[in-house]
């Protein structure tokens, strides 16, 4: 009976959220870790600077292969699903939003990069697509910042946290 009201008992709640909050922002910042890597490496490829040593890897050849938009893209959908995945330890609708926005601009940034051109040879179904897609981010922005009116209590605390 004990562990069930330890279970259910708030200080559990507040410590495993805490545990959780660390362990995303450590996949977080593997995520952004990883965007730097590949975007140095681009860059020395784009310079002239012989790679040679390290295109064997099969990691570097993808990269040196992929547009570099495709690659931001793919790290900010993984970002949002990980945002998404926390979203589940936490309670109220605020972080629902962030993981949507995350993702709507990966999806963006992969509609306009190089990759995307052999799924679609239609410049004006590119066009529409990131025309929509920019919609669909201010409606979330929107949306995200209704949600400091509507639910003031939830994101006080938000804001007092990052005020720090």
């Amino acid at each position: 009976m004990q562990a069930l009201y330890l279970f259910f008992s708030s200080e559990y709640k507040v410590q495993m959220e805490s545990k959780v909050e660390q362990f995303k922002i450590a996949l977080q910042y593997c995520v952004g870790i990883y965007i730097f890597a590949f975007v140095i490496i681009k860059a020395l490829a784009f310079l002239g600077v012989p790679l040679d040593y390290i295109k064997g890897w099969q990691v570097i050849a993808h990269i040196l292969s992929t547009s570099i938009l495709a690659l931001v893209s793919k790290a900010v959908m993984v970002s949002a699903a990980i945002e998404l995945a926390y979203m589940l330890f936490t309670p109220g609708p605020d972080e629902a939003v962030d993981p949507l926005i995350l993702g709507i601009a990966g999806t963006a940034l992969l509609a306009m990069s190089d990759e995307n051109s052999s799924k679609t040879d239609s410049m004006l179904y590119d066009s529409v697509a990131v025309f929509l897609f920019a919609i669909s981010l201010a409606v979330l922005f929107y949306l995200r910042f209704m949600l400091t009116k509507w639910f003031p209590k939830q994101f006080k605390d938000n804001f007092d946290k990052n005020a720090d």
